[in-house]
């Protein structure tokens, strides 16, 4: 897992701590990706969940970055397939040591245990703000005290670097996150009328060297990748519960005729012979599914249009290909005027 990099010249920045914590947080896992595995893909809803946020805001972060030269990318699209392409991350500043001045090594476990925490509401977007933020502080001070991993911080300092009025009132809730197996904690601090005095302060073990660790990065992906799965399917079924709902008033429309006779005749009108198909059963439970209307509305499209979503590279318009696709031509053809 290792660290990745957080530059003085970064986050120091007057520029970069006027960004909104949600648009810290984006650029830092953004540098994470970056320096782990140099260009990449990786799709708004992903980070969207990784981050607890909305993908409008992933958006709007992009652009903020991109304004300010943090970031270089290439937008994601869909391809003449109708696949879509997340957007792909060309280039992060400060992601990598070939830039000038003092870093921190940020543990990269770490970080995405506090991600964890975030999206499971144990902790707030500037938390994560303000740990990152005294852990580069952490790396400023070493070896300035006596007492081993010891530092401290003003509540002034700490609120100016991270933009945060009430960056100090955030480290209880920061301590409470993380507990180890032994009852530890990340730090230990003390807290004074104009300081915050930090002892102690340590990091989870890497993954590579813990197998407890190794395991919870295991799950913090899983974790991930279920939300995305949950929110694609949410999402289709919105979809589905607006075509069937559109379908029930729009079965008047439909010609008297059954849909596989529909199909057939666009077919043979567009290809000049009948198709040949093994089973037709599939066309049954979708138009069980989403209504008659959807579908008759589906198939009109589905020969009309000049590009359909056709993985498989078939030279003609099967009902296989149709069947398969359903989703996607039923979204698509949702903004033809057939019924």
């Amino acid at each position: 897992m290792g660290w990745f990099p957080v530059f003085a010249n970064c986050i120091e920045e007057e520029k970069f701590k006027s960004l909104t914590p949600s648009d810290k947080l984006f650029y830092w896992h953004l540098v994470s990706e970056f320096n782990s595995r140099g260009e990449f893909y990786q799709s708004d809803l992903e980070i969207a969940k990784t981050l607890a946020t909305s993908e409008k805001t992933i958006r709007r972060g992009r652009a903020k970055l991109v304004q300010m030269d943090l970031i270089e990318v290439k937008p994601g699209t869909r391809t003449k397939r109708n696949q879509y392409l997340a957007t792909r991350y060309l280039r992060v500043r400060y992601a990598t040591m070939d830039e000038d001045g003092f870093f921190a090594q940020m543990p990269r476990h770490t970080f995405n245990a506090m991600l964890d925490r975030l999206r499971k509401s144990r902790l707030q977007t500037g938390d994560v703000v303000v740990y990152v933020s005294l852990y580069y502080w952490f790396w400023r001070n070493r070896g300035k005290y006596e007492e081993r991993n010891r530092f401290f911080v003003t509540k002034k300092g700490l609120q100016s670097l991270t933009n945060l009025n009430n960056a100090s009132t955030r480290i209880s809730r920061i301590y409470e996150a993380i507990v180890f197996s032994g009852g530890g904690h990340l730090f230990n601090y003390q807290e004074e009328y104009q300081r915050i005095i930090f002892r102690d302060w340590s990091w989870c073990a890497d993954p590579d060297d813990d197998e407890q660790n190794r395991h919870n990065a295991e799950i913090y992906l899983k974790e991930i990748k279920d939300l995305v799965a949950r929110e694609k399917l949410e999402r289709q079924l919105k979809i589905q519960k607006k075509i069937v709902k559109k379908s029930k008033t729009s079965n008047d429309h439909v010609p008297n005729l059954t849909l596989i006779s529909v199909f057939d005749e666009l077919y043979k009108k567009k290809y000049g012979r009948w198709p040949n198909y093994r089973s037709t059963h599939r066309l049954k439970e979708i138009e069980q599914t989403f209504g008659r209307g959807a579908i008759y509305q589906a198939i009109n499209w589905y020969f009309a249009a000049d590009i359909v979503p056709n993985e498989s590279g078939a030279r003609t318009r099967t009902l296989g290909n149709f069947t398969t696709h359903i989703d996607d031509i039923l979204k698509l053809s949702q903004k033809s005027a057939f019924v």
